[in-house]
């Protein structure tokens, strides 16, 4: 969690997590954006960084796109690029089978493109992204200047339990640049969305025996060594997958809009569970949808809808989620954090948090 001094500090218990708890802004579990709500067939095309989701074909920035079955999208205010904050893409239509031909793109900061059968492919005037069939889960081009920080490394045991880490991430500085601007490119859809505070220029990852897990603050993530060198005896790929687990949730701390600790870190367990770095024994069931760690984190990817860490889903799912959360909490607080998601999850599928957490808890396990 985030303290006062914004320091984000996870301490699961051993019943929560089991063996291979992470704690401190990593979450309890392992492995590994706004659209219409119009049209319930086929996948979100996201606008902003010049992607869309699903389809083959491309279509140029600046005005809606078209779907089959479907209505047209409201243009941008200019044909070559949109406006600052981009026109609006197509609405799909609900009887679409056959989905948009082209998906419809922003400017700068993207409009949002519609719901209907499978969405047009991607392309705009931030440049095209890789976003697949799961959504928003790798680094947009968008965010390759402003994401991308410097990378500091410090080890304070590199011959010894420190080994442990650097073994599965020889390349610190490449790992954790494509692990900043993944966290990025599924919280915003445009760098202009971001508050001036959650852009460093540097980021540092410390290894240090502190007495925790992990925690962030002020752009700096202490990972404790004790905790690493848990890994010592574990094979290669669970190890990896820990170690990057740790760094994708603290580096969300980094960029975030935290809300509250129930919320933020569950997003950062989103984000993690979505970009894999999870073991798949570490869904439980329990807790509440206000819960840190994996209990949210996890609610909030079976709405979002599948990945490769989980097939199970919401049936209305809305892969768009992860963006529209992390807008929901700017500015929220407290209780209001919670208010924020309840509200938003009322906006998206027609049900308060309560009632999705009910459905999620009989049918998600």
């Amino acid at each position: 969690m985030k303290t006062p001094r914004a320091l984000s500090l996870s301490l699961i218990s051993a019943v929560a997590c089991g063996a291979a708890m992470s704690l401190a802004c990593s979450s309890d579990a392992d492995t590994t954006s706004g659209g219409n709500d119009a049209g319930k067939a086929g996948t979100v095309a996201t606008a902003g960084a010049g992607t869309s989701i699903g389809g083959s074909s491309s279509t140029p920035a600046g005005e809606g796109g078209s779907a089959t079955g479907g209505d047209t999208g409201t243009a941008g205010a200019s044909p070559t690029g949109g406006a600052p904050s981009g026109g609006v893409g197509a609405t799909g239509g609900v009887s679409s089978s056959t989905g948009g031909a082209s998906g419809g793109t922003g400017g700068a900061s993207g409009g949002s493109a519609g719901i209907g059968g499978t969405a047009g492919a991607s392309g705009g005037a931030a440049g095209s992204g890789t976003v697949g069939q799961f959504g928003v889960m790798t680094c947009q081009p968008v965010f390759e200047t402003v994401c991308k920080p410097k990378i500091v490394f410090i080890n304070d045991d590199p011959n010894g339990k420190g080994k442990v880490f650097t073994n599965v991430v020889p390349d610190v500085e490449t790992t954790m640049k494509d692990i900043t601007c993944t966290a990025c490119s599924m919280l915003y859809r445009s760098p202009s969305e971001m508050p001036k505070n959650e852009q460093p220029t540097t980021v540092t990852v410390h290894l240090q025996a502190y007495g925790g897990v992990a925690q962030t603050g002020n752009a700096t993530i202490q990972f404790d060594l004790n905790y690493i060198n848990g890994y010592a005896n574990k094979s290669e790929a669970i190890t990896k997958q820990e170690m990057l687990g740790v760094l994708q949730h603290e580096t969300v701390h980094i960029y975030q809009n935290y809300g509250n600790n129930g919320t933020g870190e569950g997003m950062a367990d989103l984000v993690r569970t979505r970009t894999g770095y999870y073991q798949r024994s570490r869904w439980v069931k329990g807790g509440s949808w206000k819960t840190p760690y994996t209990s949210s984190g996890f609610f909030y990817s079976w709405l979002t809808g599948p990945c490769a860490f989980h097939s199970e889903n919401y049936p209305q799912h809305d892969l768009d989620l992860p963006y529209k959360l992390n807008l929901a909490l700017a500015g929220t607080r407290d209780d209001a954090s919670f208010t924020a998601v309840n509200n938003l999850l009322m906006k998206t599928f027609g049900k308060d948090a309560d009632t999705l957490w009910a459905q999620y808890q009989s049918t998600a396990f």
